[in-house]
């Protein structure tokens, strides 16, 4: 009978080391997992006079978004949590939309909220502004900028080559109103163009649920106000929390979040 070949020496070794770090990881206690900073960040006042605490900065840039540099460089670039993560939210969920081109932002408030040159609100870190969805003559998605739009949606400042892409746009107002991160306190756009985004919804027998809601948040400017014909204003609601640090909003209903 042959015998069997005893083992080498290296390998009873490296079989005793695994063994042995085998024991070990069972035997030893894990590292407690750490969870993420809870955000503090607070609205408090209102949109047109209030201040932002403990805000939250959006970076430049992201996967499916970009701000517009103008607005880098003043800095308005702070909100909520709630504005913050809800933006990337509506921007990731807006990727096969956006076809490969970033959902374009404008300003959101300073770091600290308070007075705006530029504006007479984003004071309180629920404001944002957003360029509306774009495409050429032919109907081809193409990187949206903050062109004026008139009533039959194309660009009164660039030229008839480029559209106010009315699918696409109601597509944004969708998913807007049903982000999970904030409640919308409104969505100003010119009255023309919120016609025609009505309009098209009704069209494509869009739930007449959705359809409501979007007749309540899409709004018109007030009266001497900027026409907004060249981007979407969001303003979201304030939330629990910063209801009770003394956020102002005009909601009828409140929703817990």
């Amino acid at each position: 009978m042959p015998r069997r070949p005893f083992p080498c020496p290296l390998a009873r070794g490296l079989l005793l080391t695994c063994a042995v770090t085998v024991l070990a990881a069972v035997a030893m206690p894990t590292a407690p997992v750490q969870a993420a900073p809870q955000c503090l960040s607070r609205s408090i006042g209102a949109p047109t006079h209030g201040r932002l605490v403990a805000g939250r900065r959006l970076p430049s840039w992201g996967t499916h978004y970009a701000i517009q540099p103008f607005t880098v460089r003043n800095g308005y670039v702070w909100g909520t949590c709630e504005l913050i993560d809800g933006l990337r939210w509506v921007a990731d969920e807006l990727a096969g939309t956006l076809q490969g081109r970033p959902l374009a932002l404008g300003n959101l408030s300073p770091r600290k909220g308070g007075e705006m040159p530029i504006s007479s609100s984003h004071e309180s870190g629920r404001d944002v502004d957003v360029a509306p969805l774009m495409a050429d003559d032919l109907g081809r998605p193409i990187p949206s900028y903050y062109h004026h739009f008139d009533r039959d949606g194309i660009s009164r400042s660039h030229g008839p080559r480029f559209r106010f892409d009315v699918a696409r746009n109601w597509r944004l107002v969708e998913v807007i109103l049903a982000c999970p991160h904030f409640e919308v306190e409104k969505l100003v756009i010119a009255p023309y163009l919120r016609d025609s985004l009505l309009a098209y919804a009704r069209q494509q027998n869009a739930a007449p649920e959705l359809v409501g809601l979007a007749e309540r948040k899409l709004v018109p400017p007030w009266p001497g106000v900027k026409l907004h014909d060249n981007h979407f204003h969001l303003r979201i609601a304030c939330s629990v929390a910063d209801l009770a640090a003394g956020c102002q909003d005009s909601m009828p209903q409140r929703v817990a979040f």
